[in-house]
């Protein structure tokens, strides 16, 4: 073998070595194919839990850190103009992740976009750019303290199945989608804004079913979002399958 180097001694694997590395998730491609902006996730052993900023990458290999922040920065998604990042991150409460938006160019200052009374667990743009759609249980008033005569808790009956929600960009106003007992699981906008495709299925999200059906709901209409929300179970589903649907996706021509 060439070379005057002595081979180094490989170093057995060890719990907090498989901690310590640093690993990349939630990859997000730009419309120009030129960037890619994912989730860097690694250990932090003070305080002792799972550190996520945002990172981007161009064709040229460069990586640029986005986000550096104590809080969880998670689940980037692209502007259609691809100038601006959504994220979620619980940075001003830990346990509640809002919406965030970024500018891709380095130095830019997240932004808060949502204080909603619940965390939020998806997001995505509409086409336009103009609206942001997702996912949180609806806000319901509760007891700061329990009384001693209250019933037991039964786990899955005080759970908040998660609706489906869309905020208007220019105003920052709000708008339920969803409504009731339906847990909505997975959507995505129509090309024209008009409608949203979802999949949800009865009862609460704690109570993990594969029955999930697709159903279709109005969603931007002349004077903007819906000012009364749909009831899912009140709806036509398009499938009844009883079977695990997820995910569902328009033809690029709606």
């Amino acid at each position: 073998l060439g070379g005057s180097g002595l081979a180094q001694p490989r170093q057995p694997l060890t719990p907090e070595g498989i901690l310590a590395l640093h690993r990349a998730a939630d990859l997000q491609l730009a419309a120009d194919g030129r960037r890619v902006i994912f989730v860097r996730r690694h250990w932090e052993p003070q305080p002792d839990r799972f550190q996520t900023d945002l990172w981007m990458v161009n064709d040229a290999r460069e990586q640029v850190r986005l986000t550096s922040h104590p809080g969880r920065d998670e689940h980037p998604r692209w502007a259609p103009d691809g100038r601006r990042v959504a994220f979620l991150s619980d940075r001003e409460s830990p346990g509640s992740r809002q919406i965030f938006l970024l500018p891709t160019q380095v130095g830019g200052e997240p932004v808060a976009l949502t204080r909603h009374p619940m965390p939020i667990e998806q997001i995505e743009w509409s086409p336009s750019g103009r609206y942001l759609a997702f996912l949180a249980p609806a806000s319901v008033e509760e007891p700061t303290t329990r009384p001693p005569n209250a019933p037991p808790v039964v786990i899955g009956e005080g759970d908040r199945p998660h609706q489906l929600w869309v905020l208007v960009l220019a105003t920052g106003e709000i708008f339920a989608l969803t409504r009731g007992r339906h847990h909505v699981t997975s959507f995505q906008w129509s090309p024209d804004e008009a409608r949203v495709v979802c999949t949800a299925r009865p009862g609460s999200p704690l109570l993990e079913t594969a029955a999930t059906e697709v159903y279709l709901l109005p969603a931007i209409g002349p004077e903007g979002p819906p000012r009364v929300a749909r009831e899912i179970g009140q709806l036509s589903p398009l499938t009844a399958g009883r079977g695990a649907e997820r995910d569902p996706r328009f033809s690029p021509d709606g």
